[in-house]
């Protein structure tokens, strides 16, 4: 009889960058960015956003998970580090809320809520679409007289 790993799945969403975050039991901890294990990623913006969250949580909590990431819309350099972020932290919440008790989700919870809010919570600021008149969504061509 075969045993299927415990795991869950979370999306990150920063502008227009989507990133997927797989989080599973493993014997050691591992986290790769597409298919790049995150030490040795050429983003080093995105390295640091990740040890933030690794610091904010305790290396202990996460000892014995798995972690795929993989990005699908790939926005700006920026972006891409706080979905990956996001997508981490939620799926550590989403796995504890899942699989352990509640209490210990609440309490990674409250640590990254008080950290960083938008660890857990999407940013919903989008990019207005250009309108008709002018060269984008609210600015106008100038009007000339002679």
């Amino acid at each position: 009889m075969s045993q299927t790993k415990r795991s869950v799945c979370t999306q990150g969403k920063r502008k227009s960058t989507t990133v997927t975050c797989v989080c599973s039991e493993s014997d050691k901890f591992s986290l790769t960015v597409d298919m790049v294990p995150y030490k040795i990623h050429s983003d080093k913006l995105m390295v640091a956003k990740i040890k933030e969250i690794i610091c904010v949580v305790d290396q202990q909590k996460i000892d014995g998970l798995s972690f795929e990431i993989t990005t699908k819309n790939k926005g700006g350099d920026v972006s891409l580090a706080y979905a990956v972020r996001m997508a981490f932290a939620k799926a550590i919440v989403s796995y504890y809320g899942t699989y352990h008790d509640e209490w210990k989700k609440q309490e990674i919870k409250k640590l990254l809520m008080g950290f960083d809010r938008y660890c857990l919570v999407a940013d919903v600021r989008r990019k207005e679409p250009k309108k008709y008149g002018g060269p984008g969504a609210r600015a106008r061509y100038q009007k000339s007289y002679r």
